[in-house]
């Protein structure tokens, strides 16, 4: 571990311990979301703290990505259980125990707790969707399906709504042409922030191959990420299935 590393766990960990509260099985679930999730987990701070690579490198980024590591686990056991409260922000202290520029340390420290309890949230619900072990041990099975479905919409895809468009038919008209048809194609379109924390529109119409639309998604907006496919197509299925009529 850096000294970055010892020195952040040893600020936090007083504060975590004084803010644990155990329900449910919140700590195996965020022992189990960290570890299964630990590379995901490494992306999501990379690209948060890469405005603070800067000199005096890698100090000024390592406090970025060590309170990002730091406050993770506490913010998962917040999403478990609301009575759990996130640890307090420690900046002012860390700042002042590093031996680079206080302002640098303050800000790269700022920027780690605020984008891990932004990120996490929705990198838990990702992840439970398709780890059953995950989504039980959070108590999740027990929240009855329609408030389970808002939250979904909510926190993964960051969006209010699915937007889908109808065309109708002529009155009168029986007979369809194939141009017609095509008016009636079912749109469904899905807000999803990504990493640089622009909003990007995937559009998918009901005759679309879904799994090639979201790779193409992926590939266009998330580079080389394996994860992105992999969290985001059940969750775009599930909607389309959802939604239909």
């Amino acid at each position: 571990k850096t000294r970055v590393d010892i020195m952040m766990r040893s600020v936090f960990s007083a504060l975590l311990l004084a803010a644990s509260a155990t329900a449910k099985d919140c700590q195996y679930a965020c022992d189990l979301f960290e570890r299964s999730q630990q590379r995901f987990l490494t992306h999501e701070a990379k690209v948060a703290c890469k405005k603070h690579n800067i000199s005096p490198r890698p100090t000024t980024e390592d406090i970025c990505l060590s309170t990002f590591r730091a406050i993770t686990h506490s913010t998962c056991m917040n999403i478990c259980d609301s009575d759990h409260n996130i640890v307090e922000d420690a900046c002012g202290a860390i700042a002042g125990t590093t031996w680079i520029p206080k302002h640098n340390a303050f800000r790269a420290c700022k920027t780690g707790y605020k984008m891990a309890t932004q990120q996490v949230p929705g990198l838990i619900e990702a992840a439970s969707e398709h780890m059953t072990e995950l989504h039980e041990a959070l108590g999740w099975h027990e929240i009855s399906s329609e408030f389970a479905k808002a939250e979904k919409d909510r926190i993964v895809l960051k969006a209010t709504e699915i937007k889908i468009e109808r065309s109708e038919a002529a009155e009168g008209e029986e007979v369809l042409s194939a141009e017609e048809l095509d008016e009636l194609v079912e749109e469904y379109e899905f807000p999803i922030t990504i990493d640089d924390g622009s909003v990007q529109t995937l559009v998918i119409a009901s005759n679309d191959d879904v799994e090639k639309k979201v790779m193409s998604f992926c590939e266009q907006h998330m580079g080389s990420e394996p994860g992105c496919v992999q969290q985001l197509l059940p969750i775009v299925k599930d909607r389309m299935e959802n939604t239909a009529l």
